[in-house]
C-alpha cells in the first residue's frame, strides 16, 4: 500500500469539501497514495480519524483557504483541534506537512516558513503534480546526469539553436510567458489594491476542453477532437465601474495557430474562443524564442509575457479610469 496521506481542511463550502475530496480522490486512483479525508473516510469517528491522520500518516496536506487559516490562527472548531495536534506534528518533522493553496490569503503563522503549492496559479494537473513529487519526497527540479562527454567550451557557439524548429521547446515557451503575463497582472493589481483599498478583484484560472471543429473517421462515424486552453479571467471593480479580461493559451499539440489570446469585453469574454482583441505567438523571424504580438495598437512591441501583462493590466485599469 502507497503511503498514507491526511488532508487538513475547513468546511467554507459544499463546493469546496468536493474539491477536496476531489483531491484526495484523485491521489488514490491516479498516484496509488493511500489518501483520505473526513469526506472519504465517513465513518462516524470524526475525532478518532483527525488524531490518527495528523499523527500516523506519512504526509499531511493542509487546504489553505482564509476561513482556514482564521479558524487555525483562532483555534476554532475541527480546524483549531487539528492545529494542536499540527503543532506538534510540525516541531516533529516539518517536512511531513505540505501546506497547498487554495485560495489567496496569508498561512497560518506556523507554517510561514514551509514551502507551500501555489493552486491559485497554473493548471490543476501541473500543481497535481507537484504535489505528488512533494508527497514522493522529490524537488520540484531534479539534476540532470553528469555526462561522461562534456562539451568543449571552443565548440560550443558551433552549435545550432534549435528550439525556434521545435514544437515542444514552443509550447514550453509559450506555457512559461502566458504564467509570466499572468503573474505580472496579478502582482500589479494587489499592489494597486494596497494603495486603493476600495478596489475588488476576481481572478479565475481553469483548464478548459472544448469540441474541436476538426474530426476523425473511426469506425465509418465522425469523431470531434478536443480542443485544450488553460484559461485566467480578471475582474476589477471600482467606484462602480468595471472592466474585465479573459486570456488563454492554446496548447493544442496539432493543428497551427498556438499562442496567447484574450478579450476585453466584458460580454463577449463568456463565449468561445473563436474571436480576440489581442494576441501572441511565436516570433519566427528572430533566432531565439520571443513573443510577436499583433492588434495591440499604440504600444511598444511586446516580446516577452512581462510586457503582455503589463499592457494587459494597464488596459483593465484604463476602462474604470475613463
Amino acid at each position: 500500500m502507497g503511503k498514507t496521506i491526511f488532508a487538513s481542511y475547513s468546511w467554507d463550502s459544499n463546493e469546496h469539501k468536493q474539491w477536496v475530496a476531489k483531491l484526495i480522490n484523485d491521489l488514490r486512483s491516479k498516484y496509488g497514495f493511500n489518501a483520505t479525508c473526513d469526506t472519504i473516510r465517513n465513518d462516524g469517528e470524526l475525532d478518532t480519524m483527525i488524531v490518527e491522520g495528523i499523527t500516523k500518516s506519512d504526509k499531511i496536506i493542509i487546504v489553505i483557504t482564509p476561513e482556514y487559516t482564521y479558524r487555525a490562527e483562532n483555534l476554532i472548531g475541527g480546524v483549531g483541534k487539528e492545529t494542536k495536534l499540527l503543532h506538534t506534528r510540525y516541531f516533529e518533522n516539518d517536512k511531513s506537512i505540505i501546506p497547498i493553496l487554495k485560495e489567496r490569503t496569508t498561512l497560518p503563522a506556523y507554517l510561514k516558513s514551509v514551502p507551500y503549492i501555489d493552486f491559485t496559479k497554473g493548471t490543476y494537473n501541473d500543481n497535481l503534480n507537484q504535489l505528488v513529487k512533494r508527497l514522493n519526497d522529490k524537488s520540484e527540479f531534479e539534476a540532470s546526469k553528469i555526462t561522461k562527454n562534456p562539451i568543449d567550451i571552443n565548440d560550443y557557439d558551433l552549435l545550432p539553436n534549435l528550439c525556434i524548429n521545435d514544437p515542444a521547446e514552443q509550447r514550453t515557451f509559450l506555457k512559461e510567458e502566458f504564467g509570466e503575463a499572468d503573474q505580472r497582472i496579478l502582482s500589479l493589481i494587489e499592489m494597486t489594491k494596497k494603495r486603493y483599498a476600495s478596489l475588488e478583484y476576481e481572478r479565475i484560472a481553469k483548464e478548459d476542453i472544448v469540441r474541436s471543429n476538426r474530426a476523425t473517421i473511426v469506425n465509418d462515424k465522425f469523431v470531434y477532437h478536443q480542443s485544450r486552453y488553460y484559461v485566467v479571467t480578471y475582474k476589477v471593480l471600482y467606484n462602480e465601474k468595471s472592466s474585465a479580461v479573459k486570456f488563454w493559451l492554446d496548447i493544442n499539440e496539432e493543428g497551427f495557430g498556438n499562442g496567447i489570446f484574450g478579450l476585453f469585453n466584458e460580454v463577449s469574454i463568456q463565449q468561445g474562443y473563436n474571436s480576440y482583441n489581442f494576441c501572441a505567438n511565436i516570433n519566427y523571424s528572430n533566432k531565439k524564442l520571443e513573443l510577436n504580438t499583433h492588434f495591440v495598437f499604440g504600444e511598444e512591441p511586446i516580446t516577452t509575457g512581462k510586457q503582455l501583462g503589463e499592457y494587459i493590466f494597464k488596459t483593465l485599469m484604463r476602462y474604470i479610469q475613463s
